[in-house]
């Protein structure tokens, strides 16, 4: 059996008996209604403006570009000397081979040689210096250092040293140096302290190699005659017999009009610096230093002091 159910005060709802009666809205409800037509003749409201959208967000700032890497450095060339020490002696020339000096980079090296030390009154000079390649004459006994440069198209350089230690092979060795150049100064040694200078018991330019009797073989083995010296006498054991004393002497052959010079003598024993005396100044042409004298065996050395220089000429009784 359906039943009527009022809904509000017009309406029914018929519904089917034994279900369930739907809840009328509640008094004074009404159903939503739309917004109001405007007016005949005026104009629609206009719509609200959409709200403005934010400004964007500034775009971050570029990290700024890296650095460039710096070039890297060219790699140093490598110097290569001959090894150290190289032992020698007085009168030898040693040959100085750098050439396996290179650049790593394949460059092509210029390479020199140059003394940057040596003995007091050496005056030894390099043949060939600017290249790899050198000779050395070694004048003195004594210590060298010889120092190889090296350079590469990108003026990169590099260098090294040898050590050039000059021992004398004689058992006694006699040397004098000078101050000045293109002057002439000679060395003298007498066989006995009686001989006279410039006799055939004399060593020296006019005599280079007596035949002497006696304890020692003595020859001149240096004569310097552009200035600077060295000078070098050296001596050999020949015989046995009693101690033998020899006279030292230096004369000032020429002074080419250059004036004093100061002269050095060097006594070397068994390889070992001695004695040393001087400087002593000669003035002028023919003055003759009185040095002093050796005894051999046992190298004793006496050193006349103060330094007697006297002049040679016609009828001085030290001199034929």
């Amino acid at each position: 059996m359906r039943q009527l159910t009022k809904v509000g005060p017009w309406a029914f709802v018929l519904a089917a008996c034994g279900s369930t009666p739907i809840d009328p809205p509640p008094t004074g409800a009404h159903p939503p209604s739309s917004p109001p037509s405007p007016a005949p003749g005026t104009e629609p409201a206009p719509a609200p403006a959409p709200a403005p959208n934010p400004a964007p967000a500034p775009a971050p700032a570029p990290d700024p570009a890296p650095a460039p890497e710096p070039a890297p450095s060219p790699a140093p060339p490598l110097c290569v000397c001959p090894a150290s020490p190289i032992a020698t002696a007085p009168l030898q020339t040693i040959l100085l081979d750098g050439s396996r000096s290179y650049d790593p980079a394949g460059g092509v090296l210029v390479c020199g040689w140059s003394a940057v030390a040596r003995p007091q009154g050496s005056t030894a000079r390099l043949e060939y210096g600017n290249t790899a390649r050198a000779s050395f004459f070694v004048d003195l006994a004594g210590d060298y250092k010889l120092r190889l440069n090296c350079k590469t198209q990108a003026q990169v350089e590099c260098s090294c040293a040898t050590d050039v230690h000059a021992l004398p092979d004689a058992k006694l060795t006699i040397q004098v140096t000078w101050d000045t150049p293109t002057v002439d100064v000679d060395i003298h040694m007498l066989r006995t302290p009686d001989s006279a200078w410039f006799s055939a018991d004399d060593v020296f330019f006019g005599n280079r190699g007596p035949n002497w009797a006696g304890r020692l073989t003595c020859s001149l083995d240096l004569d310097d005659t552009d200035g600077y010296g060295p000078e070098l006498i050296s001596c050999r054991p020949r015989a046995s017999g009693d101690p033998q004393t020899y006279k030292l002497g230096v004369h000032y052959y020429s002074d080419d009009s250059v004036g004093p010079t100061r002269a050095t003598l060097r006594i070397y024993c068994m390889g070992t610096l001695a004695a040393e005396a001087g400087p002593v100044l000669l003035q002028r042409t023919n003055d003759f230093w009185d040095v002093g004298s050796v005894t051999w065996p046992g190298c004793q050395v006496s050193i006349t002091d103060p330094p007697p220089v006297t002049a040679k000429s016609p009828g001085n009784p030290l001199f034929p």
